[in-house]
């Protein structure tokens, strides 16, 4: 799932041009991305929270947080948004998950 994190703001940036570009109403779209860099935050900060405690728990085997973020993508997100919000999504997952992400992790729709 990881990788450079310059080719990763690159996808992001690709996917959230197609989510604006394929959408009906442009407008909601890019509203919508950022509501979809919100619920990135939240469920990393989320698989932070689950990896403090489970840390806390000798019945652990492994606790791997960019592992726990891909199969919550596929098991939850994956049902609930669409192809192109789903990608957005997982660009913005990807991007918090690497070691060092930028401040922000959703660029401007267009830039780059």
């Amino acid at each position: 799932m990881q990788a450079d994190p310059n080719s990763q703001i690159h996808a992001l940036d690709a996917y959230s041009r197609e989510f604006i570009h394929g959408s009906q109403y442009p407008a909601v779209a890019a509203r919508d991305l950022g509501r979809l860099a919100a619920l990135a935050r939240a469920i990393m900060d989320d698989l932070d929270d689950w990896g403090d405690r489970l840390a806390t728990m000798n019945c652990v085997r492994a606790y791997a947080r960019a592992r726990a973020a891909l199969l919550v993508m596929e098991s939850v997100f994956d049902e609930v948004l669409t192809p192109p919000a789903c990608r957005v999504l997982a660009a913005e997952i990807d991007l918090l998950a690497s070691p060092s992400p930028p401040r922000s992790a959703i660029s401007e729709p267009g830039a780059g």
